[in-house]
């Protein structure tokens, strides 16, 4: 499993500067890892590729559809570790003051779970997914295949 952690900002974890978590090479910048694990899928063949995408931030349609994209591209190798974000400054990169407290973000991400899996369901129809015989949808086999992973501490991150 090739593994991709991800975090929506730069730490401020050194004096509380992001210039410093730079310089010093802290958990620097990411990329998008959807792009990057398109790419690895591309020429690889066996190997499984995993994600952090967040609860908290994104969409549950943009996160069923980036991992059922990746799912087929790559054959079934598709695995995405559920996180809710950890900081203030994620909150703020998507334009809140704050990050939600703990309880808040797992309720939303257990509904979220349920929405973005629903969307997989076999026999729905999404604009973006028919799940019938076409080239273009994941197969119901190969998206009950893929891994999900919830990552976290404490009786709701787990």
């Amino acid at each position: 499993m090739m593994f991709f952690d991800d975090r929506l900002a730069m730490p401020g974890i050194y004096g509380g500067s992001v210039a410093d978590a730079v310089r010093l090479g802290a958990r620097p910048v990411k990329l998008d890892l959807s792009v990057v694990l398109g790419i690895v899928a591309a020429a690889t063949e066996r190997i499984g590729l995993g994600a952090t995408y967040s609860t908290t931030y994104y969409s549950p349609f943009h996160v069923a559809r980036t991992f059922a994209t990746l799912d087929h591209l790559s054959g079934g190798r598709a695995a995405w570790n559920i996180v809710t974000s950890v900081n203030d400054s994620e909150a703020q990169n998507y334009g809140f003051e704050e990050h939600l407290d703990h309880d808040a973000r797992y309720d939303r991400a257990d509904e979220f779970l349920d929405v973005a899996t629903g969307l997989w369901t076999p026999g729905r129809t999404t604009p973006w997914c028919s799940t019938g015989p076409t080239a273009s949808s994941p197969t119901p086999t190969r998206s009950t295949n893929s891994t999900i992973r919830a990552s976290g501490s404490g009786p709701g991150g787990r």
